[in-house]
């Protein structure tokens, strides 16, 4: 670095919209990240969706891992079916699936039958996977909800761990098999006036998005000056290093993404209402690919079932 500042963990907003899907009559609504490959490289886009009935037919993914998260307060469960039968299963609430599709599965989800009239709520995210494993058979891992690790790092705020790890703790420790992908997934629940620290890692790329109530997030970042002799620049970029807060104000179905690598977060839930978020933060993949709808390409070949 020669003149310039660096800057780390930049955060911004933005304000998902809530979009309506009726199909036949059935309905399903969900609120969409979705942003360049780049920017929360290797997720391709979430979904925090509501369904109450049959809504999509059986699709197909290749290239891709689609991972189906039901929330604990769903009043219903999802239930699954693929064209290799290996994952037909109801995903119950609290529970996940990751539905790795490699390369090609045909498969269909729908809110529980057994319960008609209920709404199945929850996330899908839908993730890149490295190039190694795009021509792989498919693989399918639940995990149910006595699997995902629960602690509660401050008081009032509880934290599931959904993938990677995060306070010394992994749902892998319990399931031998684990998804291709380096990501970590919190589901955060926080009482009303809760506080919650995270510690991003360096090299990694990080968003949250919250699923019902509010508060604020504050972000510290640091500033290096450039321009300084080589033999002397690690020395005093350290001693130049000046911590600055950015605070972000958090409501429903609002998204936050951090741009850069390297940060701590503070999160501290309103005292009216609580706060309910969704966190990731993952190493990006080199292979970008080239995005297509339910299909994910790379390295010139695009992948179709």
């Amino acid at each position: 670095m020669h003149g310039t500042a660096r800057l780390r963990a930049v955060a911004v907003q933005q304000q998902g919209k809530k979009r309506e899907i009726s199909i036949r009559g059935r309905k399903f609504e969900a609120v969409r990240l979705v942003l360049p490959v780049e920017t929360i490289n290797p997720v391709l886009l979430i979904d925090h969706f509501w369904m109450d009935k049959p809504t999509f037919p059986p699709h197909k993914h290749a290239g891709i891992a689609a991972l189906s998260i039901m929330f604990e307060d769903s009043e219903c469960g999802f239930s699954n079916r693929d064209s290799f039968k290996l994952g037909d299963r109801i995903i119950a609430p609290g529970e996940l699936q990751w539905t790795i599709s490699n390369k090609g599965i045909v498969h269909e989800e729908i809110p529980d039958p057994a319960k008609p009239g209920k709404t199945a709520h929850g996330a899908q995210i839908l993730m890149n996977i490295p190039e190694a494993s795009k021509l792989d058979k498919p693989q399918v891992i639940h995990l149910n909800q006595e699997d995902i690790p629960v602690l509660t790092p401050s008081e009032g705020a509880r934290v599931r761990v959904l993938s990677g790890s995060q306070f010394g703790l992994s749902p892998e420790t319990k399931k031998r098999m684990k998804p291709p992908i380096d990501i970590t997934l919190l589901d955060c629940i926080l009482k009303p006036s809760a506080v919650l620290d995270l510690e991003i890692p360096e090299g990694r790329v990080a968003w949250a998005m919250v699923i019902k109530g509010s508060g604020s997030t504050t972000t510290m970042r640091c500033t290096e000056e450039g321009g300084l002799k080589e033999d002397q620049q690690n020395k005093q970029q350290e001693q130049q290093q000046q911590q600055q807060q950015q605070s972000l104000s958090l409501k429903e179905s609002m998204n936050v993404v951090w741009e850069r690598k390297g940060t701590k977060i503070t999160i501290s839930a309103a005292k009216e209402s609580g706060l309910h978020l969704l966190i990731g933060h993952s190493t990006p993949l080199e292979d970008k690919g080239l995005w297509g709808g339910d299909n994910f390409g790379f390295s010139g070949v695009y992948l179709k079932v």
